[in-house]
């Protein structure tokens, strides 16, 4: 399987070997003309069984990338690696965790950047689902916000897709066996507050609707 997760000057393309916990991501350009690719990403501290690079985003020379098996075989906790372009060379700057990590979490089983809001989603091992919103300051990426949904019910799979754009949120719950929803989240006095849940006006049990999403501008 493979995929690429966003499409502006420079994309990130994730490659999966089918069977084969061995994720590469690589850095493909267009700034001479025809895409090439000029780097493949790895972990500051490679290990096997991580899934690194099964969810990516990039925005100008930020990439974000998602490790959700981190310490995979134990306790699959999950971790965000943030990389950025200095010079021609990308290099890890930091490496996030929940502030509430837990066994079995898949912190960073999906991600998205826009601009110096980062989000990324944690499964709970097939749980409710919970995003992590962090917000880029002098001192880092710092987490800033956990976002549930209102309803929110164990297999939900809240966090299945998440997609972000200026002040909004919209997070996918694909649940193979429930109804399921799609959450709007706007940014309100400096706060994210859930303020529209969207069905599909012939949702039923099992279509996995709201996976994925996606925004652009009023457009969900």
């Amino acid at each position: 399987m493979a995929g690429v997760i966003s499409l502006r000057r420079m994309v990130v393309v994730f490659a999966l070997l089918v069977g084969v916990v061995a994720v590469d991501p690589v850095v493909v350009d267009a700034a001479a003309g025809p895409w090439v690719q000029t780097a493949k990403l790895k972990e500051a501290v490679p290990q096997p069984g991580r899934l690194f690079g099964i969810s990516t985003a990039i925005d100008g020379t930020t990439a974000v990338i998602g490790a959700p098996a981190a310490e995979f075989g134990s306790s699959a906790i999950g971790a965000v690696h943030v990389l950025q372009l200095q010079g021609s060379s990308w290099v890890e700057v930091q490496k996030l965790q929940a502030s509430d990590a837990a066994l079995d979490d898949f912190f960073g089983f999906r991600v998205e950047l826009d601009g110096e809001v980062l989000v990324a989603t944690g499964l709970e091992g097939g749980a409710t689902g919970k995003v992590y919103v962090f917000t880029k300051t002098a001192a880092g990426w710092q987490e800033n916000a956990v976002l549930t949904p209102s309803d929110g019910a164990a297999g939900a799979f809240f966090g299945s897709s998440v997609a972000i754009s200026d002040e909004t949120i919209v997070v996918g719950a694909g649940s193979f066996s429930a109804v399921t929803a799609t959450y709007v989240y706007d940014r309100i006095g400096g706060n994210w507050v859930e303020t529209a849940r969207l069905v599909a006006s012939d949702a039923a049990p099992g279509d996995a609707g709201g996976h994925p999403v996606d925004i652009e501008g009023d457009t969900i």
